[in-house]
């Protein structure tokens, strides 16, 4: 469970001082400690109980090199299932409205997608849109313990960058449109989901 957790946090907010030291961002549209006190809650409250819970990062470190070498053909799978899970669970936050109003709408306070702002949602939305693709994914290619820590460092990071609108002339980004427009790019990259259901701007 730990090493899960700790890669997680290690990718996400490297990527957020990373991004936010080298790049000079759109500032954010709600103060910084209110978004980075929901996302520690999120962070250090429920993701740890979410993984502990579904028991992942159990598995030992056995056949770590054919855990790598499978992970090849498992790879591109784990991001399809990743991306129309997430898609499929964001586009209903949006579409129903107790959803949206009681869950979905405290992310969308973020006017401007910010790089801290990336996990910045309620802890129901926390589990079911953000945490429940990614443990989906893990589980129906049955990834190993070292995939399992790639995937997550790879999710960690895009989340991060995919909230990054790095000056005036990114506001055509496609995160952006979404929280500017709110009815394209639910999904994550390559908004496999959006083309397919005809949301993707």
């Amino acid at each position: 469970m730990f090493p899960i957790f700790f890669v997680h946090l290690l990718f996400y907010w490297y990527s957020v001082g990373y991004i936010t030291h080298n790049y000079k961002l759109i500032p954010a549209s709600l103060p910084i400690n209110e978004m980075k006190n929901q996302v520690l809650f999120n962070q250090l409250v429920v993701t740890p109980l979410m993984i502990w819970v579904l028991g992942f990062g159990n598995e030992t470190m056995e056949n770590t090199v054919v855990d790598l070498f499978m992970g090849i053909v498992k790879y591109p799978f784990m991001l399809l299932i990743l991306n129309f899970t997430f898609g499929t669970m964001h586009f209903l936050f949006h579409k129903n409205r107790f959803l949206y109003r009681h869950f979905h709408s405290l992310h969308h306070r973020l006017k401007i997608p910010h790089p801290m702002g990336a996990i910045y949602a309620h802890p129901v939305e926390h589990v079911f849109a953000n945490l429940m693709p990614v443990g989906l994914a893990i589980w129906c290619v049955n990834a190993g313990w070292l995939l399992t820590l790639v995937f997550v460092a790879h999710i960690s990071y895009e989340t991060v960058s995919g909230h990054s609108v790095y000056s005036k002339e990114e506001l055509n980004t496609r995160h952006y449109i979404h929280h500017d427009k709110m009815i394209y790019n639910f999904d994550n990259s390559p908004y496999l989901f959006d083309r397919l259901i005809g949301t993707y701007n």
